[in-house]
């Protein structure tokens, strides 16, 4: 008789442990995979900052990025996305490389954003055309980059396959 409820209650310590076992690991997925989401999110604040940072004359003179603290706050948070890249995702994947291209890309859009107003009294007539479409390049080349970005991240980020 003893034996019998010692083998029950064995039993259900082990079904416990088990489901135990199970929860755990479906936690550590589910913050692997919001861990990851975060890093695509981080790119798309980005995007969004980009696309509506102007900077004004004023913040155009001082020369200094943190009189924009909104695109310093979401570009800071995207090279925070860029080194927690290289933990989260395989080597072979593509996916810290493309971050870090995006990370000089998105640096020439800002800078240029930055110096438009100031550098047309330094740039000759032939020069300021040229810098522009080097610009619009840089825009296209970030833009373009968040589809195949996407593509990459894609196997990361479907949590029924992690």
């Amino acid at each position: 008789m003893y034996n019998f409820v010692a083998l029950i209650v064995s039993a259900a310590s082990a079904c416990f442990a088990a489901a135990a076992w199970f929860t755990r690991r479906q936690m550590l997925r589910l913050e692997l995979y919001k861990r990851r989401f975060d890093i695509y999110g981080r790119v798309l604040d980005l995007a969004g900052a980009l696309l509506e940072f102007d900077p004004s004359e004023a913040q155009t003179m001082s020369g200094k990025l943190h009189d924009s603290p909104e695109v310093m706050r979401r570009f800071e948070a995207f090279l925070k996305a860029g080194i927690e890249a290289r933990f989260l995702f395989d080597k072979n994947s593509g996916i810290k490389e493309r971050l870090d291209d995006m990370t000089r890309t998105a640096s020439e859009i800002i800078g240029y954003q930055w110096q438009a107003p100031e550098s047309a009294f330094y740039l000759s007539p032939e020069q300021a055309p040229k810098e522009r479409r080097t610009f619009q390049e840089n825009q296209k080349r970030f833009y373009d980059s968040i589809p195949q970005l996407e593509e990459a991240l894609s196997k990361y980020l479907n949590f029924h396959a992690l």
